[in-house]
């Protein structure tokens, strides 16, 4: 009808007067050209797509419309050599290459060509980028060099490529990871030798500050423990937290039988057994605080730990065990002669942590060999009801009987040791008398005035004692010494006139010696009273 502005029906003019005949301008354009001519990114999206999808000649014919290879896709960043790389058509990439495609190029997690190639395995790729001189010390922003991507994935046919080209064997990704931390987490003792063969260090300091040595221990791989310790690695070597290989090795600990083999192979390399990370914490701490019952028992019997060392909280490897509930760790510990009432940093012991997380079989054992519980009982008469405190309530009976021993034991401690130390004082007060009585004589002259006990003076009763009797010992040796040398000099005197005798005797007849005769006598009796009077 007219004045209808609605659609008109297929095949038929429109009956509005304004409305005009539609022309379907694409066929009309085919009609004239022959067919549709593609537009520049809609051949540089077909290139991507086709190579993505292995469609190798409808690439070949693309580059040769002039698609462009470096074309990146929105998403993820990537050309379309990357693709090709990943694929592993030689062909393919070379022809990229060939078109003028970024050897360099990087996706959205700054991967090159060379990673995708090396995250595939792809060997002949790898060597095609290379010559083509791609830089094979190109590094991601989390996954380092196409190296390490390769020593993750075992690929050594690829790694012998890259290390033929010159790979760096010390580079880092952002982490600090070296190729050779990359070998060890992948357990390669291949990738390890050629790596150490090519100049890396198997005491490099990794992520975090492990060397390769704690990485291996994590995992438990023996054939690389072994090669890295024949070949230099440091077991005293400690990462950024203080923790060695030891440490790492009880932490992580996957097989029980694995680990203890790797444990004695570390210790009787050296590694220490007491060794403490910057929390104070040992192997054994860790083991206690893991629960690893065997590396336990092997540390304690076989290696000789220190069972009560404490951490910088005051922790020792019982509050650990105790506070897990590792019951069978507890009973370890205690055989070894751990202190049982050990208290941390705020005053709690191992039995208290037992309580306190509800492990009941660990409590009662402890308590069975003499933990004091007297201040659990104050706990529990406000704790929330738990297995453990009904427990404690129903020992509180005996717990409270012992403390009263125990308190009434502690005054007569108390009381004895006061009485005790009253009768020693009245002894060294008698023993200063009887020393001043002894010597009463000198004591005013040889300072025993100024020796005596006055109360405030800091002098103890034995001080002065001591004092006085050295003083009067000096003055006894002193008047034994004058006279010895009294004696000698009469001896002399004697000796002397003796002589003049003798020689008097044998030459009687001579007048000259007549006159000696009586000046030696008459010197000798002055010689006499000289000395005798001095």
């Amino acid at each position: 009808p007219t004045g209808t502005t609605g659609p008109a029906t297929a095949g038929s003019p429109s009956t509005s007067p304004t409305s005009s005949p539609v022309v379907p301008v694409p066929t009309a354009v085919k009609a004239k050209r022959g067919k549709v001519r593609k537009t520049q990114q809609q051949k540089d999206e077909e290139l991507l797509d086709a190579v993505q999808s292995g469609l190798n000649r409808e690439v070949a014919k693309l580059l040769e419309e002039g698609a462009n290879p470096n074309f990146r896709d929105e998403e993820d960043e990537t050309i379309s050599l990357h693709h090709a790389a990943f694929n592993g058509d030689p062909k393919v990439v070379e022809a990229l290459v060939e078109a003028g495609a970024e050897l360099e190029a990087k996706d959205v997690d700054e991967c090159t060509p060379l990673h995708w190639a090396a995250e595939a395995g792809e060997v002949a790729v790898a060597k095609l980028l290379l010559l083509a001189g791609a830089d094979v010390n190109a590094r991601t922003g989390t996954r380092g060099t196409a190296l390490h991507t390769a020593l993750h994935a075992n690929y050594n046919k690829l790694v012998t490529v890259l290390l033929d080209s010159d790979a760096d064997v010390d580079i880092a990704d952002e982490d600090g990871e070296q190729p050779i931390h990359a070998a060890t987490i992948a357990g390669s003792v291949w990738g390890a030798r050629a790596l150490v063969d090519a100049g890396a260090s198997v005491n490099a300091a990794g992520a975090k500050g492990a060397t390769p040595l704690h990485l291996a221990c994590s995992r438990d791989e023996l054939t690389v423990v072994q090669f890295l310790l024949e070949h230099g690695a440091d077991v005293s070597a400690v990462d950024e937290e203080g923790e060695t290989p030891l440490h790492w090795l009880c932490t992580a600990a996957l097989v029980e039988e694995m680990t203890l083999r790797l444990m004695a192979i570390l210790v009787d390399a050296g590694a220490s057994v007491d060794a403490t990370d910057k929390s104070g914490e040992s192997p054994l701490h860790v083991a206690c605080r893991e629960g690893q019952v065997g590396l336990v028992r092997y540390l304690l019997r076989e290696a000789g730990a220190t069972v009560d060392v404490a951490n910088r909280d005051g922790w020792t490897p019982l509050h650990h065990a105790a506070s897990e509930g590792h019951l069978s760790i507890v009973r370890l510990l205690v055989e070894a002669g751990a202190a049982i009432d050990s208290r941390e940093g705020s005053g709690e012991t191992p039995f208290h942590f037992a309580c306190y997380e509800d492990h009941l079989e660990v409590a009662k054992f402890l308590y069975s060999r003499g933990a004091a519980a007297w201040r659990m009982v104050q706990w529990a008469e406000t704790a929330i009801t738990s297995p453990a405190a009904t427990w404690i309530n129903r020992i509180a009976p005996t717990v409270r009987d012992a403390r009263r021993r125990e308190i009434e034991a502690a005054e007569k401690r108390r009381a004895d040791e006061l009485a005790a130390k009253a009768v020693d004082q009245e002894r060294l007060r008698a023993a200063t008398a009887a020393a001043k009585a002894a010597f009463e004589e000198n004591f005013e002259e040889e300072g025993g005035a100024d020796l005596a006990v006055k109360p405030g003076d800091g002098v103890s009763v034995s001080e002065a004692t001591t004092k006085l009797a050295s003083r009067l010992n000096w003055k006894a040796a002193k008047l034994e010494l004058d006279e010895m040398s009294r004696a000698d000099r009469n001896r002399l005197i004697g000796m002397c006139s003796l002589g003049a005798v003798v020689v008097a005797g044998v030459w009687h007849y001579s007048t000259t010696l007549a006159i000696i005769l009586a000046i030696l006598i008459g010197g000798a009796i002055f010689a006499k009273r000289f000395v005798d009077s001095i």
